[in-house]
């Protein structure tokens, strides 16, 4: 248990969307992404990006709260090269 988030509570136990994209790597890009979310009314609860199969290519793993899933995808996929995975995460 972390003290701050409470008794009973767990880090990393947020209810959303988790979607894994390849994008391409130019700031840009990245940045259309994340108002395109903001946009929608969704919140990115979590971040990571790595290294994709080419140097112009990332992975985008995130989590977004706030928003319905098909909304979220119709909304990002001209922003995406590829849709890796999309899921409902929720709180274990």
């Amino acid at each position: 248990m972390i003290p701050s988030l409470g008794k009973g509570k767990k880090c990393g136990c947020r209810t959303g969307i988790r979607v894994t994209v390849s994008l391409r790597d130019k700031p840009r890009d990245s940045a259309g992404l994340t108002k395109t979310i903001q946009d929608l009314g969704g919140a990115i609860i979590a971040l990571g990006t790595f290294m994709g199969e080419s140097p112009l290519q990332s992975l985008v793993i995130f989590k977004v709260e706030g928003v319905m899933m098909d909304e979220l995808k119709k909304a990002i996929q001209p922003l995406v090269d590829q849709f890796v995975d999309i899921r409902a995460a929720t709180a274990e």
